[in-house]
């Protein structure tokens, strides 16, 4: 209710900033917006961990009670306005004590702490559907098409793609009102609403069911927050089915998908995109990158498909927020970062990174070669980067043959 609140009085409160909103109900400090965001991160925590299998021993009972979480009708009241709160403490807070608190809620705290995170991780078998629930969560948080930046009608067309990407569905299954008025009654104006919405992106067929239109495919979310993992997988298929039969490849989809983003209001953007370029966000997305896309195979590395889509699919997000204002920061001249062990954590790696990922990205970063070497070579070379390595090589070969 407080979200709710928070977010109507930013809608209609003109020359506030977000912040001075937040203290007019009492989300003056930090600690307040920590403590308001305690049990919206727990539930969403409990409903990810569920919905990733890791909570089957305990029956049937959670398992119903994470499908109400999400199910039509309930949703509204229940995880999009715990969601709504994540979002808006987002943005009030720092993204170092908001990381950490999630970190935390998600039992990865570790990840905090100096040493290898991922190989300590290694050793739980359920670290890798941690990994996946968070990075999940990360990217719902950075979705563009939220409460924050459409309108309640923007959101019953989007919610509406979503579902029929899953499956062609009737009318009673894609009936789905905001509770506004202490019941669910369908009222004429619901009804014309839907219609309406049903029209532009959908057509109906002979088997009673309403299709979604071809155009209406860029708009797709395969991970949007409402599907259960199952779902997921099957938008996923059917998105690329429809791509496929339309000619139309990944890159020009994901380029019209980002081009068709949704500009948040005013009192939001600013931090909105503060958020989406925090250098812990990048952490988090650099270091999975690593372990999943350069490593595998490697002692030690995280070898799942799943999470490492998620992580492409967090770093396009992250990559597609606007530039800071006037940054023209030269790659190219940046010194290269030295990253040895102990700095590959997220608090010290995001200290060292750039302020939006596609400048961290390309920025030079020299790995001691420690984990590479043959034993008795590491033990020279310790803490050695792999350039400096080889350019020691290389003076070696030139001396003998001068000695020769």
């Amino acid at each position: 209710i407080l979200a709710l609140l928070l977010h109507q009085l930013a809608m209609i409160s003109e020359g506030s900033s977000l912040q001075e909103i937040a203290a007019s109900i009492g989300l003056r400090a930090q600690a307040d917006v920590l403590t308001w965001l305690e049990n919206p991160t727990r539930a969403l925590v409990l409903h990810a961990q569920v919905a990733s299998g890791m909570w089957r021993r305990n029956g049937e009972a959670l398992e119903n009670e994470s499908e109400f979480y999400r199910m039509n009708y309930w949703h509204h009241m229940l995880i999009d306005a715990d969601l709504l709160a994540l979002r808006l403490g987002s943005l009030l807070i720092r993204s170092d004590i908001f990381m950490r608190r999630l970190l935390e809620r998600f039992e990865l705290a570790v990840w905090m702490t100096p040493g290898d995170a991922c190989s300590s991780l290694c050793r739980d078998d359920t670290s890798v559907r941690k990994l996946q629930t968070l990075t999940l969560l990360l990217y719902h948080l950075l979705s563009p098409h939220t409460m924050l930046t459409m309108s309640a009608d923007q959101l019953v067309a989007h919610n509406t793609r979503q579902f029929l990407s899953v499956t062609p569905r009737s009318y009673s299954q894609l009936w789905d009102p905001s509770v506004e008025r202490s019941t669910s009654t369908a009222t004429a104006r619901d009804h014309k609403k839907l219609e309406s919405i049903l029209k532009d992106v959908a057509s109906f067929s002979a088997d009673s069911k309403f299709h979604l239109k071809d155009s209406e495919w860029v708009w797709v979310d395969p991970f949007f927050h409402l599907f259960s993992w199952g779902e997921h997988q099957k938008a996923e298929e059917n998105l690329l089915m429809a791509l496929k039969a339309q000619r139309v490849s990944i890159v020009s989809w994901l380029t019209s998908a980002s081009s068709n983003r949704p500009t948040p209001p005013s009192v939001y953007a600013a931090e909105f995109h503060t958020f989406c370029r925090s250098t812990y966000i990048q952490a988090w997305i650099w270091i999975l990158l690593t372990r999943l896309a350069f490593r595998r195979g490697e002692k030690g590395a995280l070898g799942d498909d799943r999470l490492l889509s998620l992580t492409l699919s967090l770093a396009l997000r992250a990559a597609y927020t606007p530039l800071p204002d006037g940054d023209g920061e030269a790659v190219g001249t940046q010194p290269p970062l030295d990253l040895t062990p102990e700095c590959e954590q997220l608090a010290t790696l995001a200290e060292s990174l750039a302020p939006h990922l596609i400048l961290s990205a390309r920025r030079y970063v020299r790995i001691p070669t420690t984990s590479l070497l043959a034993p008795d070579v590491t033990a020279q070379n310790a803490g050695t980067s792999l350039l400096e390595f080889i350019q020691q090589q290389e003076s070696q070969q030139q001396q003998q043959q001068q000695q020769q």
